[in-house]
């Protein structure tokens, strides 16, 4: 045998006596990110957690939909594997960068991977002895190594927000009430609008067919176009297999429709809807009856006053300076791959 190869396999198996085990996914490092190590396992949790984004991004971009065949496409460039890829580093990048800013202004003193799976190790044991003594814990029983991960990384982020407001983000009240003045339309309440919906109704509670389906999709054609003439009389339509019923919506959060199979929306977000229809929408239904709904009212919502919306302007103003920030660190980082 070479001595090179025997020198190798003596140390491998010394290192495997010595040790118990040999190297694992927790210790072999597949990227330095400005200079940070990121260890085989930590790279596969963020690559997973990237997998559902990467998944939509595609399907929409692509018009291509999942299959077992998803990650392994090279039809089209990039390819769902590179998209991935790029994805994942992106999400590191991040984390690191963030990490290192963390540690650097002393808000944590480590932040391996590793010491991060013997703090989740000491988490649940904390917590399964608090739950045999009967004491309180709060969030989940015991934490799965994702959710773990993501309340770390939430709470670091936290503290860098915080400190950053205090070192270098500092916004003043005068600063604020600009945004504020800037921005006035983003702060009114909703709109209030008042709907009128016309309901064409077969009266057998039969699915329309055919002939009869044709006969209420003219009848639900004749009121729309009656509708935008102001013209419209519901006294016209006697039928004795059609009903015609006409209510309003009012402006109660209570009061919610559903549009075209999709989940119940709710007033405000319906009037947008038919807005976009220049005020006039008309549905079919799945049973083959018809709805038209109409804006026939709308009140502009009151503008909110500075006081009432300053926190909320203050805390999406250094979101916005925070994700600058790391964005342009992140930009400068090296990244050396193995």
């Amino acid at each position: 045998m070479n001595r090179f190869v025997l020198l190798i396999f003596l140390l491998l198996s010394f290192q495997h006596l010595v040790f118990g085990q040999t190297l694992s996914s927790d210790t072999i490092v597949v990227l330095a990110i400005n200079g940070i190590p990121v260890v085989k396992s930590e790279y596969e949790l963020i690559e997973n957690k990237c997998k559902s984004e990467v998944i939509q991004k595609i399907k929409q971009e692509q018009k291509i939909n999942f299959d077992q065949n998803f990650w392994t496409r090279k039809d089209f460039n990039p390819s769902p594997a590179q998209v991935l890829k790029q994805e994942t580093l992106k999400a590191l990048v991040k984390i690191k960068t963030e990490q290192n800013l963390a540690k650097k202004n002393g808000l944590i003193s480590d932040f391996s991977y590793l010491g991060l799976l013997d703090n989740l190790k000491q988490e649940n044991e904390r917590r399964l002895i608090a739950i045999k003594n009967n004491q309180v814990i709060y969030g989940p029983r015991n934490y799965s190594l994702e959710n773990y991960y993501d309340y770390v990384i939430s709470n670091l982020i936290i503290k860098l927000k915080n400190y950053l407001e205090q070192k270098k983000f500092k916004l003043s009240d005068t600063d604020l009430k600009l945004i504020y003045e800037r921005n006035k339309s983003e702060f009114r309440f909703k709109d209030k609008f008042k709907i009128v919906r016309i309901s064409i109704i077969n009266k057998d509670f039969k699915r329309l067919k055919g002939e009869k389906s044709q006969r209420i999709k003219k009848i639900a054609d004749t009121i729309l176009n009656q509708i935008k003439t102001n013209s419209f009389d519901a006294t016209s339509f006697k039928n004795n297999q059609i009903e015609i019923r006409i209510d309003t919506l009012s402006d109660k959060p209570s009061d919610f429709v559903a549009l075209e199979g999709e989940k119940p929306a709710e007033l405000s977000l319906l009037a947008q809807e038919i807005k976009m229809e220049n005020g006039i929408k008309q549905v079919e239904l799945e049973n083959g009856n018809f709805e038209i709904y109409h804006i026939v009212q709308q009140t502009a919502g009151k503008l909110k006053s500075f006081e009432s919306v300053k926190n909320a302007i203050k805390s999406r103003e250094l979101s916005r300076m925070y994700e600058n920030y790391i964005s342009e660190l992140a930009s400068e980082a090296i990244i050396v791959q193995y």
